[in-house]
């Protein structure tokens, strides 16, 4: 009757451990699926796209067009969990003078629909950067937000020649620009997602 009694109590033991490991088994594939859905989502081709980045298209195309190389890009596509706003930057390099730079911005840009204004330290924008700096600066007013599942709200586009920093701003440090060359920087922020 013990060993009757002992069988059973093992057996039972035996039942027991194993649904806990069903349960714990289920657990873990359901946490590996979720964590491989976000990783497919956000980090893959199946990823949805930065609107940032295709404003900024048609500007980075003419760009090119004349002759500016493309040194790094960075930007975030405003779904994740830890970011709901998204933005894209870009740093380039010109063998153009600051002035010719200057001016390739400003008609890049206008024919883009975001025409520049050359910031100052009367007139900055929503750019907070020392004056000392600002003459390097350019921004564009009055720029909506055209995607329907972000905030309303006003767009940041932003450009810089040979702006302080910009030599450092890629993980490969830029040389500093000289008479013949110019670095360029681009960024645009847009409205959170609803």
């Amino acid at each position: 009757m013990y060993n009757a009694r002992m069988k059973q109590i093992s057996v039972e033991k035996i039942k027991l451990f194993f649904a806990k490991k069903r349960v714990i088994t289920l657990i873990a594939v359901i946490f590996i699926l979720i964590l491989g859905s976000f990783y497919l989502y956000n980090y893959t081709s199946f990823s949805p796209k930065n609107y940032a980045k295709d404003i900024v298209a048609p500007i980075e195309k003419e760009l090119t067009a004349s002759g500016a190389v493309k040194v790094c890009e960075r930007g975030d596509n405003g779904k994740g969990i830890d970011n709901r706003e998204p933005w894209y930057g870009a740093t380039y390099t010109i063998s153009l003078s600051q002035a010719e730079s200057i001016e390739l911005l400003q008609n890049t840009y206008a024919q883009a629909g975001y025409p520049l204004i050359h910031a100052s330290p009367t007139n900055r924008g929503y750019l907070t950067i020392d004056d000392a700096y600002i003459d390097k600066w350019f921004f564009s007013e009055n720029t909506t937000s055209p995607f329907s599942d972000l905030e309303t709200g006003r767009m940041e586009v932003v450009a810089q020649v040979n702006a302080r920093g910009l030599e450092t701003s890629c993980p490969t440090p830029i040389v500093a620009p000289q008479s013949n060359t110019s670095i360029i920087g681009l960024s645009i922020d847009l409205p959170r997602f609803r």
